[in-house]
C-alpha cells in the first residue's frame, strides 16, 4: 500500500513514499492559533445543518476533474506579466505542477519537472509550474535554481477548480483538452509515469 506522508514529517525516507504538503501542515507559513469553537446554537426549523471544514482543507470545489474529463479553463499571468490561457495551447500537451516555495515535496519534484521541460519543449508540450498558496518569491526561487519551464502566478483559484487540496499535484491535459493524467503528491516514480503518458499522447496525435 502506498503511503501518503505529510511534508512536515521530513525525517522519513523519501522512496518509495509519496510526499504531500497540505494547507494546515507545518510546512505552510504559520497562522495564528484558531479560536476555540463556540457552542453550537440550536438549529431553527428549516435551517440546514452546518458542514464542518476538515483540518487541512480549504473551502471550494473538491475533487476536480477526473481522467477523461474536460480540463477547466484558466487564464493566468507569468512572472513577467504575460497572460496565458489554457485555450491557447489547444492541440498541444500541457503539464501543470501545482506548487509553492514553502512546500518541501514540491521542491523535490522540481528537477523532474525541469527534465520533462527539456525533453519535450520542442515536441508540442508546454510545462508550467502553477504557483499556489504562495507567500514567498516563486520567480526568484526558480531563477536561483535554474528552472526554465513556465511559471504561472497566483494559481489559487485554478487549484480550486482542479480540486487541489494539497501540493504538489501534477495534471496533464491532452491535445483535445481533456485530463489524461492526475497525480497527487511527490513520488520518484511519477516521472516515468508522466513520460509514458506524454509519449502515448504524442503517438496518438501523430
Amino acid at each position: 500500500m502506498k503511503l501518503t506522508i505529510l511534508a512536515g514529517i521530513s525525517a522519513l525516507a523519501l522512496s518509495p513514499l509519496t510526499l504531500l504538503a497540505q494547507p494546515g501542515t507545518g510546512t505552510q507559513p504559520e497562522k495564528p492559533a484558531p479560536k476555540a469553537p463556540d457552542k453550537e446554537k440550536p438549529r431553527q426549523e428549516g435551517e440546514k445543518p452546518r458542514q464542518e471544514e476538515k483540518p487541512g482543507q480549504r473551502r471550494g470545489k473538491q475533487g476536480g476533474p477526473s481522467i477523461g474529463d474536460p480540463a477547466p479553463a484558466w487564464t493566468l499571468k507569468d512572472s513577467a506579466g504575460k497572460e496565458h490561457k489554457l485555450a491557447d495551447y489547444k492541440g498541444k500537451i500541457v503539464v501543470m505542477d501545482f506548487w509553492a516555495t514553502w512546500c518541501p515535496p514540491c521542491k523535490k519534484a522540481m528537477p523532474d519537472v525541469q527534465k520533462l521541460h527539456e525533453a519535450y519543449k520542442d515536441k508540442g508540450v508546454a510545462v508550467f509550474g502553477v504557483n499556489t498558496w504562495e507567500k514567498g518569491d516563486a520567480a526568484k526561487y526558480m531563477s536561483d535554481n535554474k528552472y526554465t519551464y513556465g511559471l504561472l502566478m497566483k494559481g489559487d483559484d485554478v487549484a480550486k477548480d482542479y480540486g487541489v487540496t494539497g501540493i504538489p499535484v501534477f495534471i496533464i491535459v491532452g491535445p483535445d483538452g481533456t485530463v489524461i493524467y492526475k497525480e497527487v503528491g511527490y513520488d520518484p516514480k511519477n516521472y516515468d509515469k508522466m513520460v509514458k503518458v506524454i509519449d502515448e499522447a504524442l503517438k496518438n496525435k501523430a
